[in-house]
């Protein structure tokens, strides 16, 4: 069902086309029969309305690329395209659209949908091997949430397990197929010779914790995941099991939550577009801010589910923060904030949940750690699907490779294995890491003169932080000293390495340049177009208004082949940094902006 879609269209052209006044949505119910019902959305509006006696203006309202109206609403920015994606969308779904509207008085869009009635029902209806299956829960004692969780997690499917203590207690004929065990797989190694002599091998489902990984010699059994136990477990019964694959086969599990709001916190650019980055793939809501300040008004106007929140930042750092967080009201108490540090110590959990914290998480970002963080703290909302991955490393050209060798002071390979061989990432994230440098390299002269050592350390500790991301591993080491210095107050050491900083720094910058210097340029062989491809811009919006994004990639790279005139190609780079972002307001507004160059 298409419903948000239609709905989010009429309200913008609503917006659109109203000054002044108001906008409502209304919502009504018919009921048809037991089966049926008739949902009728009512969008009504104050704004400019359709002329009566034009009765024609109401045919060009469901057109593509045409307005009612022009000369009146040339000043209103569109490519006429929301309406008729809207009507389209109704008409597939069986449903209707219809428009009452009067002069300058206003308009109000029904779309009436007709909807079955769903008698309600478990989420999984047993099966009659589900209900067949003897099932036996081996857990330790010391595992009493675990063991509740999964009691919990059965019973929601009409299952009631036995709890035993040991594996020896249980008598079988290995030969039963409606005998299941469930039980740690830290805890199977110990006991595995037994189990095997009772249980039918994928008839024993090992629970693992976030943090395994999966050996060889466990492929033969099932495994099963906390977040997602009753779903796993109800397919594995059902005689539908899901193994994890092996590692010479390009299948794997793989988990989204595509429906989490999550916020990264970081005043520095290459952190929060790595940490964006390594995120995306979990198909969630990402939103990024860079201080405090901004993380205040963000999170007490949305409802996120995980907040990742820098630990060292200038003005509120990322304690105050999260302790003004605690206090707001418009915030739920139980709201997941995660630390992003660098300063990783034996003691770091209990001193960052002491200050208000869920948790940690060290910097640079471990993808293995992020991905145990986001299961822990996001369970509810993990979605599993199976997809092929290509194992093959990706390919680097000889000219990408190349711009690398000026970089005599980074760990280039380590770097790549970090961006996940993304040559073009790494890229992207060094040109990020020298043009914040150097803004630093800038700054710290400032504050050196007014010896402001707190302001000092947090730059110090940024440039750390960032130079272990890209691979600056030494410049990161010396960083890390000039950080202790000033968290020890030494005024006087940091005087005697100042000048050996500064020199590293102008050594890292100048190999940067060079680097940056030497990537191939891309405009060199695109051939500069005078006018504006219509037909390709025409076929963006409407891409983009129906959030097709294999259409909209498919324009880009049509659009891509050339250079153009002027405000066409600072638009065309918006829109392709926004695509790549996943960023589809910005998406959708620099489309507009584009036919509106027509």
């Amino acid at each position: 069902m298409r419903i948000r879609e239609i709905l989010t269209n009429l309200l913008a052209n609503a917006v659109k086309f109203t000054v002044s006044g108001k906008i409502e949505l209304k919502l009504r119910a018919k009921h048809l029969s037991e089966t049926k019902t008739e949902l009728s959305f009512f969008i009504s509006d104050t704004g400019s309305g359709i002329k009566e006696e034009e009765e024609e203006d109401q045919k060009y309202l469901f057109r593509q690329f045409s307005r009612v109206d022009p000369k009146k609403n040339q000043t209103i920015m569109g490519t006429g395209l929301g309406l008729s994606i809207s009507k389209k969308l109704t008409e597939l779904m069986g449903s209707s659209i219809t428009v009452e509207s009067e002069y300058e008085k206003g308009s109000t869009f029904i779309v009436t949908i007709p909807q079955e009635i769903c008698l309600a029902a478990p989420m999984i209806p047993p099966s009659d091997k589900m209900e067949q299956a003897e099932v036996y829960v081996y857990l330790l004692e010391s595992d009493k949430e675990l063991t509740k969780y999964v009691i919990r997690e059965l019973h929601k499917l009409s299952i009631h397990p036995s709890l035993i203590s040991s594996v020896s207690s249980i008598s079988l004929d290995r030969s039963n197929k409606n005998s299941y065990l469930i039980m740690q797989q830290a805890d199977f190694p110990s006991c595995q010779e037994m189990i095997d002599s009772l249980f039918l091998q994928d008839h024993v489902l090992l629970l693992m914790k976030n943090s395994d990984t999966t050996e060889s010699k466990y492929y033969n059994y099932q495994q099963l995941y906390p977040y997602n136990l009753m779903m796993q477990t109800a397919n594995i019964l059902s005689g539908h099991p899901v193994k994890t694959a092996s590692k010479k086969t390009n299948v794997y599990e793989d988990t989204t939550f595509p429906s989490a709001h999550i916020l990264i916190v970081d005043d520095n650019d290459v952190n929060s577009s790595v940490a964006k980055r390594l995120m995306e793939p979990y198909e969630m809501d990402i939103d990024v801010a860079s201080n405090g300040f901004d993380t205040l008004t963000m999170a007490s106007a949305k409802d996120y589910d995980l907040i990742f929140l820098d630990h060292m930042m200038p003005g509120m750092d990322g304690i105050e923060t999260v302790q003004k967080l605690r206090k707001m009201d418009c915030i739920r108490k139980d709201l997941p904030v995660v630390s992003l540090t660098a300063n990783v110590f034996s003691d770091a959990k209990t001193y960052f949940t002491e200050q208000g914290f869920s948790d940690f998480l060290a910097k640079p970002i471990n993808v293995k750690e992020l991905h145990n963080t986001l299961l822990q703290y996001l369970q509810d909302k993990a979605v599993l699907k199976i997809v092929e991955k290509k194992l093959d490393e990706a390919f680097i050209s000889e000219e990408v490779k190349a711009c690398f060798t000026s970089l005599k002071h980074f760990d280039v390979d380590a770097s790549l294995e970090y961006f996940d061989h993304s040559a073009d990432f790494y890229l992207e994230m060094l040109k990020t890491f020298r043009q914040g440098l150097f803004e630093r390299r800038n700054e710290l002269d400032k504050i050196y003169e007014n010896q402001d050592i707190k302001l000092f350390t947090i730059h110090v500790h940024a440039i750390k932080s960032a130079s272990k991301s890209v691979g600056a591993l030494e410049f990161s080491d010396l960083a890390k000293t000039m950080e202790d210095f000033g968290h020890q107050n030494n005024w006087k050491s940091i005087t005697q390495k100042y000048q050996e900083l500064l020199d590293y720094t102008d050594l890292i910058l100048e190999e940067l340049d060079c680097c940056i210097k030497a990537v191939p340029a891309a405009d060199e062989t695109k051939e500069s177009l005078s006018g504006y491809p219509e037909d390709i811009i025409k076929s963006l919006c409407i891409a983009v208004n129906e959030m097709d994004y294999q259409e909209v990639s498919d324009a880009i790279a049509k659009l891509d082949r050339y250079t153009y005139p002027g405000e066409l190609q600072n638009l065309l780079d918006r829109l392709k940094t926004a695509y790549d972002n996943f960023e589809y307001g910005d998406l959708n507004r620099c489309s507009v902006l584009m036919y509106n160059c027509l």
